[in-house]
């Protein structure tokens, strides 16, 4: 699935594999009610393991910390959570959860962050901070749901908030980033690859490298080059770099080499490896001539767009992946494609256990960077898992998100001020970020996760997240289709978002006091 990244955090996440376990801190205590700045992230794919709710190891519980906002003793009432005015209040609960690291789901064991700050809203405004033990868990009693929490940051690898808003399991698995960037730190080589020259016959080849951990450690190997057409003999691809996080060195470094001829109707599978590539590294790299592999004939990918995107956004930009095998070490190759617009035609290779991923972008335009502070939406349709044998796969990509606040170039109140959208369907989760665009790092000031359609910002503040007045870059990104917020964060349920329909708006503008 994608999966959204803050900006400066992007290339740390890709490159994301932790060798370690669970950090170790110190128990649940009570916190200090001073607001702290705080984390993001968002569930990396797969499915994870441990359902047990956990427990302080001492048996203690948070201590509440807050009193109820309203000076006047009145009932509070909570934005998009429900009230507490009576009878229709929800009965208290026992909130025993647990952070994880963004990314770490799909590990045996998911690396837990210890020591670090929760806040816990209840729908009746009682606010309770708690400090995770050295498992990552916490717990706190008496919360009345829907209640929010805030996850605070560590003091090295980030220093803003992720909050959760609107959650009524009593066992989250909430997400944070680890106090030192080192687990995260990416690594880097250049290799160069040198493949020899299959049977092409007078055309000239097209190549695609796919960099895998080919001692099959667990170390995830990111980079690769696709494209780039092979003259006769051997063609070299010079300091082709690799990426990886954890130990500095990586004990092998491998390449699937997929090699099609100009007609895309014959392919050739070969692989080149290297041993212990360190960090830095500049290493060479041979494939013996890669085996022909046979052909399973054309796949065809047609791709409609809502008639309620924009004439003004051309065409939807297709592709096709094929996905290796495990056995292969997995990662995926681009297929070469004919055809442009709104339908591509590409030959299929036959491995046993491959699978293809066809998906279809449109957006108003792709050539701005996502970073970029000017409006800029997005529309992307995928099909996962599609089987070898698949002759056409059709992609609707639906209406942009309908984003009502804030508007580009105008200004939302962080006292009164609430984002606000239209879902197009339900079951929707939104990852919302906030960034300072008066900061010259341009850093991160909220991420916000919820199956709601808005997100007042006073919501924020009970909860101890402190917005900046300034120029502000909103990124929404909705995630894809899941039950509720509630079963991706359930430890017991844990559902990954359905991706197969996304969208993304970025929108300027100015935050207010």
């Amino acid at each position: 699935m994608r999966h959204y990244v803050p900006t400066h955090l992007a290339i740390v996440l890709s490159t994301f594999a932790f060798a370690c376990g669970s950090s170790n801190g110190g128990s649940a205590t009570e916190a200090d009610a001073s607001p702290d700045t705080l984390t993001p992230s968002n569930p990396e794919g797969g499915e994870t393991v441990d359902g047990s709710a956990p427990s302080n190891p001492d048996g203690g519980e948070a201590a509440d910390t807050s009193t109820p906002p309203n000076d006047d003793g009145a009932t509070p009432v909570t934005e998009g959570g429900g009230t507490v005015d009576g009878g229709d209040a929800a009965p208290p609960i026992t909130v025993s959860g647990s952070i994880i690291v963004d990314g770490s789901a799909a590990l045996p064991v998911p690396v837990r962050i210890a020591a670090r700050k929760v806040t816990i809203v209840g729908a009746d405004g009682k606010r309770t901070d708690v400090t995770s033990d050295a498992s990552g868990a916490f717990t706190v009693s008496g919360v009345v749901p829907p209640y929010d929490a805030v996850v605070a940051g560590g003091p090295v690898a980030q220093a803003y908030p992720i909050a959760f808003l609107g959650i009524s399991t009593p066992h989250p698995r909430l997400l944070g980033f680890p106090d030192s960037l080192s687990g995260l730190a990416p690594n880097s080589a250049s290799i160069n690859v040198v493949v020899e020259e299959p049977p092409c016959g007078s055309s000239a080849c097209n190549i695609n490298l796919s960099p895998y951990d080919c001692s099959f450690s667990g170390a995830k190997i990111y980079g690769g080059e696709s494209g780039g057409y092979m003259t006769p003999t051997t063609q070299t691809f010079a300091a082709v770099e690799i990426n990886w996080s954890g130990s500095t060195t990586v004990a092998c470094a491998g390449f699937n080499v997929l090699v099609s001829d100009k007609t895309y109707s014959h392919f050739w599978y070969g692989q080149a490896g290297v041993s212990n590539v360190a960090n830095g590294a500049t290493v060479t790299t041979y494939t013996a001539t890669p085996m022909s592999i046979p052909s399973l004939g054309n796949i065809t990918l047609i791709a409609a767009a809502s008639p309620l995107i924009p004439a003004a956004w051309g065409e939807p930009e297709l592709s096709i992946l094929f996905n290796y095998p495990s056995a292969q070490g997995g990662g995926f190759a681009y297929l070469p494609q004919v055809n442009e617009g709104t339908s591509i035609v590409s030959g299929v290779p036959n491995m046993v256990g491959a699978t293809l991923t066809a998906s279809a972008g449109i957006g108003s335009d792709f050539n701005v960077p996502m970073s970029d502070p000017a409006l800029d939406q997005r529309v992307w349709a995928s099909a996962n898992n599609v089987p070898l044998s698949t002759s056409t796969v059709s992609l609707t990509l639906g209406s942009p998100l309908s984003l009502s606040a804030p508007t580009e170039n105008g200004t939302l109140s962080a006292s009164t001020g609430s984002a606000a959208w239209t879902w197009g369907s339900t079951g929707e989760v939104m990852v919302a970020s906030l960034v300072d665009m008066g900061d010259a790092s341009a850093s991160v000031q909220v991420v916000v996760y919820t199956g709601e359609t808005t997100i007042a910002l006073a919501r924020l503040a009970k909860a101890g997240v402190t917005l900046t007045p300034s120029l502000q870059r909103g990124e929404f990104d909705e995630l894809g289709k899941v039950a509720s917020l509630d079963a991706m964060l359930d430890e017991n349920t844990l559902a990954q978002p359905d991706d197969s329909e996304t969208f993304y708006t970025n929108v300027a503008f100015t935050l207010t006091p």
